[in-house]
């Protein structure tokens, strides 16, 4: 299994061009992080990203106080470059491949 993790953006586009659903045919497995799911909050993108959820397409990783701690280090790392939830995907894209 390929593991994929998505920041807003991809899933604002997926969802604009009405392709979210072919996406979650194509055998990876995607993953948002908490801050992700924030971004989209209060927007017409909320709605299909929670469903997502539910429905288990689309898996919200919840970060421990640890990963919190590297997110942090991570901004700090590329304070003007990255936001905080860019910097979720990056630490949460390496943990994966560290894993792996």
């Amino acid at each position: 299994m390929i593991i994929v993790v998505n920041d807003a953006c991809f899933l604002i586009d997926l969802i604009d061009v009405d392709l979210l659903d072919e996406f979650f045919q194509l055998g990876f497995q995607p993953h948002i992080t908490p801050s992700v799911l924030a971004e989209l909050e209060g927007d017409v993108y909320e709605k299909p990203a929670r469903e997502s959820i539910k429905q288990k397409k689309l898996l919200l990783h919840n970060l421990s106080e640890e990963d919190q701690s590297e997110i942090l280090n991570l901004m700090q790392d590329h304070s003007s470059r990255l936001s905080q939830p860019d910097c979720s995907c990056l630490y949460l894209a390496k943990k994966f491949k560290r894993q792996s």
